[in-house]
């Protein structure tokens, strides 16, 4: 019989350096959401300039990094279990540098692409690999609240400094030298995020190696499961192409949609059934899919991305285009929704776990305050109060600081230990495939929704068309004030998105409360190695 891979919290290497690592990973996470904040986030004028396809409404920045992103998961997820944890660190930390440099002195289109494909794709890497060391360093409780605390780092980065020093002052102004100065200094941060990754780099390399192996690559290539590489990765690209050009530059019911999603959804069938029926070492584990809980799990964590998508991406909106605010003043109302509030409740979430060993209610209670924030959405309108917007970003908060790290960990209740870290990853992959179907049906929902409004008012069906074309190319990077007579009916659209989020995040907490979610046992107890379900019957 093969030689399993070691047991979770196996690779313990004593507090020291156990913290030295921690640190590795943290400005990872740290300087991986600064750089995603500053392409997400904050308007690019060091790239308006650049006149070219990324900039059109059917495959924005987001389509390509999100693609990249999705794509490199299960590579690298791969490329850990060949080479070890340390070679794929480095490496996702490689093309996250290249990536970043190449954004910061982009002078052309296929410059940017390049650089938006490398950060994507390192990014895509961190996530697994993060994972994946944690698992191998730390029993299932402490590394459950080492995941949790990995979400403040990523917060700070990707919110508060992302909007408060790259979406600055200076892009308040119209003036050419501002404009000017505003472009150099984002350049500027941004190569500055690429030296802490390099900091962060060196660090890895001092720090990491623990799993090295003689001639342990060659014996795990042998191994690899590149048939499943091979069927998922086709099929990722057309799932996600197109989801990406659904409600943008196609209707959904276009030949184009429909053969990507058709061709995209067999690939993953076969997928499936060559990862149950042929693979030797599955990419995906068929056992981690074995219990009725983990399926229910990972369901509610595709409706959470999907969700999550419209939230995040609609009340952005909300705030430049309906209530005309600058970026950073916008920009400051998410830093609270995402660093002051979602932060913080991770770390509650972490604790909780650790002590207790129970996720169901931080899930339970993640599921309510989505809702909750769903339904005072409702209320916000064009002349909301700071009090009304405040109160919505701390329900917001709550429940994607709740939710985002219960379901992370909880799931390792639901699978053996063996494959806690590949169930984790799978948490990733699904939410980011449901953040993708919620960025696809929620600006389908909303064009149509906006475009009935309009035409049963004053307004012609070409200026309709126009409007909603130029939302859809700008999207969230430029704060204009919509015209007084299109707001009112901006709002009614955006009110069908806030029932669509709380009936979804509705139906998912009546899952979560059907759900087995077992308590994970103590980390000193004889069988913390074991999981809450019995093994499955090819590792015994």
């Amino acid at each position: 019989m093969e030689a399993q891979p070691p047991r979770p919290g196996s690779y313990s290497l004593g507090s020291t350096r156990n913290l030295l690592i921690l640190l590795v990973l943290a400005l990872a996470t740290f300087a991986q959401g600064f750089g995603i904040g500053c392409l997400f986030m904050a308007p690019l004028p060091m790239t308006r300039d650049l006149d070219g396809f990324l900039w059109d409404g059917g495959f924005g920045v987001g389509s390509v990094f999100l693609l990249c992103m999705v794509l490199a998961q299960p590579l690298f997820n791969e490329v850990s279990s060949i080479s070890g944890r340390k070679p794929a660190l480095v490496l996702s930390l490689v093309l996250f540098i290249i990536g970043t440099g190449a954004c910061a002195s982009a002078d052309s289109t296929a410059a940017l692409l390049f650089g938006i494909i490398m950060q994507g794709a390192g990014s895509g890497g961190l996530e697994p690999v993060k994972l994946h060391i944690l698992c191998d360093l730390f029993d299932l409780r402490a590394r459950s609240k080492c995941i949790c605390l990995m979400y403040m780092p990523w917060a700070v980065g990707s919110c508060t400094l992302a909007t408060c020093l790259f979406a600055s002052p200076f892009t308040q102004g119209l003036s050419t030298w501002r404009k000017k100065l505003t472009a150099a200094m984002q350049r500027i941060l941004v190569w500055v995020n690429a030296l802490v990754l390099m900091v962060d780099l060196i660090l890895a390399l001092l720090t990491l190696g623990y799993d090295d192996q003689p001639g342990r690559c060659w014996r795990f290539v042998r191994r690899a499961d590149f048939g499943g590489l091979s069927l998922f990765v086709p099929s990722g690209i057309l799932i996600l192409l197109a989801l990406a050009w659904a409600g943008s530059r196609y209707s959904w019911d276009n030949i184009v949609v429909g053969v990507c999603l058709s061709l995209g959804t067999v690939g993953l069938v076969v997928l499936g059934w060559y990862e149950s029926r042929r693979a030797r070492k599955p990419v995906f584990p068929p056992s981690a899919f074995r219990e009725n809980s983990t399926v229910v799990h990972l369901i509610c964590v595709l409706l959470h991305g999907l969700g999550l998508s419209v939230m995040v991406s609609y009340t952005w909106f909300y705030y430049l285009h309906v209530m005309g605010f600058g970026v950073v003043d916008a920009g400051l109302l998410m830093a609270a929704y995402a660093t002051v509030i979602a932060g913080p409740m991770s770390m509650v979430v972490g604790v909780t776990v650790f002590l207790s060993g129970s996720y169901k209610v931080s899930i339970g209670v993640g599921w309510i305050a989505m809702v909750a924030a769903f339904l005072a959405a409702r209320s916000l309108t064009e002349h909301a109060s700071y009090a009304a917007l405040i109160g919505h970003a701390v329900a917001a908060g709550a429940g994607t600081g709740s939710l985002i790290p219960a379901m992370t960990v909880g799931i390792q209740g639901t699978v053996d230990s063996l494959d806690a870290g590949h169930a984790m990853c799978m948490t990733l992959l699904v939410r980011l495939f449901g953040y993708a179907l919620g960025m696809a049906t929620g600006s389908s929902l909303f064009s149509a929704e906006l475009g009935k409004r309009l035409r049963s008012s004053e307004h012609a069906a070409e200026d309709v068309q126009q409007l909603i074309e130029m939302l859809a190319r700008t999207g969230a990077r430029d704060a204009f004030k919509l015209d007084p007579a299109v707001v009112p009916a901006a709002v009614e659209a955006l009110d069908r998105l806030w029932i669509m989020g709380a009936a979804i995040s509705a139906v998912a907490m009546v899952l979560n409360l059907l759900a087995d979610c077992p308590a994970l046992p103590p980390d000193n107890d004889n069988s913390e190695h074991e999981s809450a379900v019995d093994p499955p019957a090819y590792i015994a």
